[in-house]
């Protein structure tokens, strides 16, 4: 229980810390707002005063005071009306004045802790996405990160009917403490099970967080794998999966917003019962009808003000372990924050790899002592069997792994003394399966340089030889290539990743199986652009193909994580025992 005392300590703090003077002035919006209040329950005494037409000698202390602060000669029930309902009219304005700033300091708090998170997210080493899971992680932007802002809803509101809830308590204990007393004595005793079900709270709120984690992620996997599942036909199969982990999600948050509901909805019968009980007793001891009338009207406004005060309590735990899959899904990444270094990375010269080995687990290593140099203006490629360490060679020179020994030196530096997203700006990835934003060719473009003009865009285009495709549709540069470029033939999409990277205007392009995926013609014309482009960048090219890597400068053949062979096209294929040797023979038959 006191974990749970110091988790909502630590959420309480870490809310109100993000807009402090926001929250200050809310406090005294809700100050001001109690003060009209009183105001307004008092001014009930001299509408009872004039009602049963009372002489000025029996006027009750509020009429009175009433009759010197505005200077009157006597009472008359058209002040007295105007005056309670003026009273109310300008309580609720402030009310709603006070919603207003709650609701805007709550959104304020999301985009805080969402901005807050995404950047911590995108410190971390590539391994904090690959290990994680992806439900978990968009489940905690859609939903968590907002009962985040709801979580702050709730505390202002506890806030402000708790200041409420002293302010009106103060005029009955000003006039009877009896009766107030009373009325508290009840309330407590009347708490008692609302208090017992909010043991319930926090294990529903820890569910119904996990359970919608699983049925986002299925849902997030099935729209991915739309294609698959229609091609398999399995439509029913993901239906039913998917109802299966929502209907998981439903008959925990069900019982869990009923709770919340049952407890707001009881508190209110609860609180008028012990306001008859408190009223019962004053009656009894002999409290004037006018008093009684300000008291009963008290408690009237105290009683769903209680009620507003146990929900939003409710409220505070069982989204506490929203808060606590944020932070902790925070820590974990702060703890794989990348280590960056502070050199920016200006002109290319030289990559030399040297001896590297690297490992996904502790059991296999998917590379083994692995060097080679990439220069300046030269193409290199690096072929082998699926699985031989070709892909993950690149994701560590982009710094998304760190291997596990050896070095990568870039112009003589070591790649992590870089900053490493200034290494990256100046390398262009064309992978085997290409993502595009479902936008525009031109949003696409710009994502990558978003200062290219029109024609450098243009230029690009031409020479990653799409621009007769281009041309040839209604919208232009504006055509929008759909969800990962499902409206683009695979061709077209993969030469829109080319001008992508090419609009980066790079010193490296990197094509990791960019063309394994597509037929000789869409192959033929991305080669094209590539011989094209050869004297003016310096390519490192992931191939099965021979047609892919005839024109490299260098090859480097993997075998189970390591080079076993190496050396031009040439003197390679000549080698009838090569590797380049039997695959160029395969391809052939």
């Amino acid at each position: 229980m006191s974990e749970l005392k110091n988790s909502n300590d630590s959420l309480l703090y870490s809310i109100v810390a993000i807009a402090p003077f926001l929250f200050s002035f809310l406090i005294l919006l809700i100050l001001t707002q109690g003060l009209v209040n009183i105001l307004s329950v008092v001014s009930l005494a001299p509408v009872m005063d004039v009602i049963l037409n009372k002489s000025e000698e029996e006027y009750s202390l509020f009429s009175s005071y009433m009759v010197n602060f505005l200077d009157l000669q006597e009472l008359t029930l058209e002040i007295v009306f105007l005056t309670f309902v003026l009273l109310l009219f300008i309580s609720n304005m402030l009310g709603i004045y006070v919603q207003y700033w709650i609701l805007k300091i709550k959104y304020k708090v999301i985009i805080y802790f969402m901005s807050d998170i995404h950047e911590t997210f995108f410190k971390a080493k590539y391994s904090f996405f690959s290990d994680s899971n992806s439900g978990e992680l968009i489940n905690s932007f859609q939903k968590e990160a907002e009962k985040l802002g709801d979580i702050f809803g709730s505390i202002g509101k506890l806030v402000s009917n708790s200041l409420q809830l002293i302010i009106y308590l103060s005029i009955p204990f000003f006039i009877s403490i009896n009766m107030t007393l009373m009325f508290i004595a009840a309330v407590a005793f009347f708490s008692i099970p609302l208090l017992m079900m909010n043991r319930y709270i926090y294990p529903f709120g820890e569910k119904n967080t996990s359970t919608a984690n699983e049925y986002v992620s299925y849902l997030q996997q099935t729209f991915d794998a739309a294609k698959l599942i229609l091609i398999f036909s399995r439509q029913k199969k993901s239906l039913q999966e998917f109802k299966s982990k929502f209907l998981n999600h439903a008959n925990v948050s069900v019982p869990f917003q009923t709770l919340l509901f049952s407890i707001n909805l009881l508190t209110v019968p609860l609180g008028l019962s012990a306001a008859l009980i408190a009223v019962y007793v004053g009656f009894y001891n002999g409290v004037s009808l006018s008093l009684i009338t300000i008291i009963l009207f008290s408690f009237f406004r105290i009683t769903p003000l209680l009620s507003a005060t146990f929900t939003s309590r409710s409220e505070i735990v069982g989204f506490s372990p929203a808060f606590e899959q944020l932070k902790n899904l925070k820590n974990i990444a702060i703890k794989n924050k990348f280590k960056n270094g502070s050199l920016v990375f200006e002109n290319f010269d030289s990559i030399k790899i040297s001896e590297l080995s690297f490992s996904y687990n502790k059991d296999n290593y998917a590379l083994k002592d692995i060097s080679m140099d990439i220069y300046q203006g030269k193409t290199i490629s690096i072929i082998g069997e699926s699985g031989s360490g070709k892909t993950t060679i690149v994701d560590i020179l982009l710094g998304l792994y760190k291997g596990n020994s050896g070095e990568i030196k870039i112009n003589d530096i070591d790649l992590y003394d870089y900053d490493i997203n200034s290494f990256r700006e100046r390398v262009g990835v064309v992978s085997q399966d290409s993502f595009l934003f479902d936008q525009s060719i031109r949003h696409n473009l710009l994502w990558a340089n978003h200062l290219a003009t029109e024609d450098e865009m243009w230029n690009v285009i031409e020479k990653s030889q799409i621009a007769d495709f281009v041309k040839s549709q209604k919208n232009g540069l504006d055509t929008i290539v759909g969800n990962r470029g499902a409206r683009m033939s695979g061709g077209q999409r993969q030469r829109i990743s080319l001008a992508r990277a090419l609009i980066k205007k790079p010193d490296l392009i990197i094509l990791d199986e960019a063309t394994s995926s597509l037929d000789v013609d869409s192959e033929r014309k991305i080669q094209e652009s590539i011989d094209n482009l050869n004297q003016s960048y310096t390519f490192l090219i992931i191939a099965h193909r021979l047609s892919t890597i005839k024109n490299s400068d260098y090859i480097y053949v993997l075998d189970n994580g390591s080079i076993f062979e190496e050396g031009s096209y040439d003197d390679l294929i000549r080698d009838e025992n090569s590797y380049l040797s039997r695959m160029g023979n395969l391809q052939k038959s």
